[in-house]
This record gives structure tokens, C-alpha cells and sequence, in this order.
């Protein structure tokens, strides 16, 4: 792989490395030396670990220019949701909850309201009904989920408003998800 193929790859994986063993033996290595993604023969290995310099602020840079610009496209999608849940529903448009993210920093994070107002409060009476273990709480026609709510969560635009915790610098685009909940408490 020549030097300037090395960049063009490097530039678009903005905050990744990438290293490569050919079958012959060959080793490229990213610009900075340091490797992320290995590739030998058929074995690709991914090191995760945090960011830090330029990569970094790559990354945040691709987060706010990301966030805003999907934020102005979909603006329209945003205003019908607003709309749709204040008609159908009384309560609330955002659904406001206290998650822990990178670092252990509490934010709060925002979604589409897909639950009837007090949802929190009717959750003790339907534990019995929980599908899954640990911390989460799913039941599969929760009867607490509105209308409006089970298409938004369907098609995860009950999810866009994260969009605005993006260019906060609360979340990123690609990334982990925050913590949730009564997990808060465990840690």
C-alpha cells in the first residue's frame, strides 16, 4: 500500500488507526504507529481504548458537524413527532432520565415521550411481567407504551432528540451507550 493510499485511508477512519500484516508477511502501520485494527490473513483483532490529541477532537469535530447537520435535515421529522405526541397524548414531549456516560459523568438524556404520563410509577405493578434479567425491564405490549409510541420506538425516532445530547458533548455518535437507570445505582 503506497504512503498516500495509507493517508486517504487514515483521513476518512479519522479517529481510527489501521495496521495491516499481508499474507507475505508485509506490516503497514498507521501514521502515528499505533494500531487499532490488525488484519493478518483471516484474522482482523480490534483494541479498543481511549482517545486522546487529534483523533479526539476529530471525533468531536465529526460529532458537532454530524449532530448539527442531521439535526437542520431532519428538523421537519422533529417538529411532526412534537406534534404527534402533544395531540395524542397529554404530558410531556421529552422523556428526561439521568444516565451515567463516559468517565462516570451524569448528563441527562433526551427522547421522544413513548409512555403514557407516570409509566415510572405503574412499572412496580407489571415487574411480574418482565421479560428479561439484570437491570432492564421489557415487556413485549407493554401497556404502558402509547400509539404514537410504539411507531416511534419501532422506528427509533423516539431516539432523535439524542441528537441534541451529541452536540452537547454528552454522547457521540458512535459510541457506547450510557448507563441506565437502576444500574446508576450499582456503580
Amino acid at each position: 500500500m503506497s504512503h498516500s493510499a495509507r493517508k486517504r485511508v487514515y483521513s476518512f477512519a479519522c479517529s481510527l488507526t489501521f495496521s495491516a500484516r499481508s499474507s507475505a508477511g508485509r506490516e503497514w502501520s498507521s501514521l502515528d504507529g499505533q494500531a487499532l485494527i490488525t488484519i493478518s490473513q483471516a484474522l482482523i483483532t480490534i483494541s479498543t481504548g481511549s482517545l486522546e490529541g487529534w483523533p479526539l477532537l476529530a471525533k468531536r469535530l465529526l460529532d458537532l458537524v454530524g449532530s448539527a447537520l442531521l439535526l437542520v435535515l431532519l428538523a421537519p421529522v422533529l417538529l411532526a413527532t412534537v406534534l404527534l405526541i402533544k395531540v395524542t397524548s397529554p404530558g410531556p414531549v421529552y422523556f428526561v432520565q439521568q444516565r451515567l456516560g463516559q468517565n462516570k459523568r451524569l448528563f441527562r438524556i433526551y427522547k421522544f415521550r413513548t409512555m403514557v404520563q407516570g409509566a415510572d410509577q405503574m412499572q412496580k405493578a407489571l415487574e411480574h411481567l418482565n421479560e428479561v434479567d439484570g437491570a432492564a425491564f421489557k415487556i413485549k405490549d407493554d401497556p404502558r407504551i402509547t400509539p404514537v409510541g410504539k411507531l416511534l420506538g419501532k422506528t427509533s425516532i423516539d431516539e432523535l432528540p439524542q441528537l441534541f445530547n451529541v452536540l452537547k458533548g454528552d454522547m457521540s455518535l458512535v459510541g457506547p451507550r450510557a448507563i441506565v437507570g437502576e444500574r446508576l445505582r450499582t456503580l
